[in-house]
């Protein structure tokens, strides 16, 4: 019974030892998994601004291109009104060609002179950080737009630098759930794309199934999102979360989420830990039972014929000799002293033999 209460025992140590530290690196997966997501998210960013940056000068950096812009703003003939149609036709054309979503030229001093998408229609430039940043830099600049829940990312160059006059060509693209799948799809985790809304906060992109997003949203709501490390509520789960901005917008957030690893990942983490402890659990159940065949049965079989010859003096008794080496001598030391017993009887018997009775009523 103790056996099998220490074999028991043991086992409930062997499996809170591998429970801890299963707990223990799970931490450490979300850690890993939110640091992976994080520098995709950076990697992607820098890739997807030099990306954006590069098609705009291929539209920009062409001479044919700059001097058909340059004669259709009307900045080599003063007086000479821009050419609006002639300009939506080439950024159209250069649009759909290197893959774009969003082409627009824009004056030095904000009016939009030209847009293939009606979108821009009513974005003040005048007063938009990125438009600011590449007028007072002449360089190229790239940033987030945000207009209800519709996310463009951008790209604006002035036009000067390449040799057209003082307007600035801008190159654009939608960002969605193509987005959240590339950065997701490094790592074992997911990613919303959050901006604000009249709730609080909208997903405009996310690899989360809808009733995670509406539990997200639920759990988020009247909880200010800035960077860094906070635990959320989804639909069957929590998950460690990390939120940073997109393409430096504060306002919109990407957040990233570490899965729950599956049965079978841990169990492939930790298979070393788990063979471990079993063979630990085997070696010392053969052990015990080793233990009882050997020592507990002929020690329990030596202290049934110890308590026989101590109650009815029977010194004829015998102890198997068997089992473990020290159970052995210990039978063999009881066999000794019975024998003893035995001899001593008979030296007894011989040298007081028992006297008959003499019947004295016979004459």
């Amino acid at each position: 019974m103790r056996a099998a209460l220490l074999l028991a025992a043991t086992a409930i140590v062997a499996a809170g030892l591998v429970a801890w530290q299963i707990a223990r690196d799970a931490g450490g997966v979300a850690d890993r998994t939110l640091g992976t997501l994080q520098l995709t998210q950076e990697l992607v960013e820098a890739q997807q601004d030099r990306d954006l940056t590069t098609r705009g000068e291929l539209i920009a950096g062409n001479q044919a291109v700059v001097g058909y812009m340059t004669q259709a703003l009307g900045s080599a003939l003063p007086g000479v009104e821009v050419d609006h149609s002639s300009i939506v036709d080439l950024l159209e054309e250069r649009r759909t060609q290197l893959g774009l979503d969003v082409a627009a030229a824009i004056g030095a001093d904000g009016e939009l002179l030209a847009t293939t998408d009606r979108y821009l229609d009513a974005h003040d430039f005048a007063r938009d950080p990125v438009f600011i940043a590449a007028s007072k830099a002449q360089a190229p600049r790239t940033g987030l737009w945000l207009e209800g829940e519709r996310l463009l990312h951008v790209a604006l160059l002035p036009l000067a630098r390449y040799g057209s006059g003082d307007a600035y060509l801008l190159v654009g693209r939608w960002v969605g759930e193509e987005y959240a799948k590339t950065i997701a799809g490094i790592a074992a985790g997911d990613v919303a794309i959050l901006v604000p809304a009249s709730a609080g906060s909208a997903v405009a992109a996310s690899t989360l199934d809808a009733s995670d997003s509406a539990a997200l949203l639920s759990n988020l709501r009247g909880r200010p999102l800035g960077d860094g490390r906070l635990r959320v509520a989804l639909s069957t789960r929590t998950a460690e979360a990390e939120s940073a901005a997109l393409f430096g917008n504060d306002v919109v957030r990407v957040l990233a989420l570490a899965r729950d690893p599956s049965l079978s990942s841990i169990a492939a983490a930790h298979l070393p830990t788990i063979l471990f402890a079993i063979a630990v659990l085997l070696a010392l159940a053969i052990a015990l039972l080793r233990h009882q065949r050997q020592v507990l049965r002929p020690l329990e079989a030596l202290e049934r014929l110890m308590r026989r010859a101590a109650e009815t003096g029977d010194h004829h008794l015998k102890a198997a000799e068997a089992g473990a080496p020290v159970v052995a001598r210990v039978a063999a030391a009881f066999n000794q002293l019975m024998g003893h017993h035995q001899a001593r009887a008979a030296a007894e018997s011989v040298a007081n033999p028992p006297t008959t009775p003499v019947d004295r009523s016979q004459p």
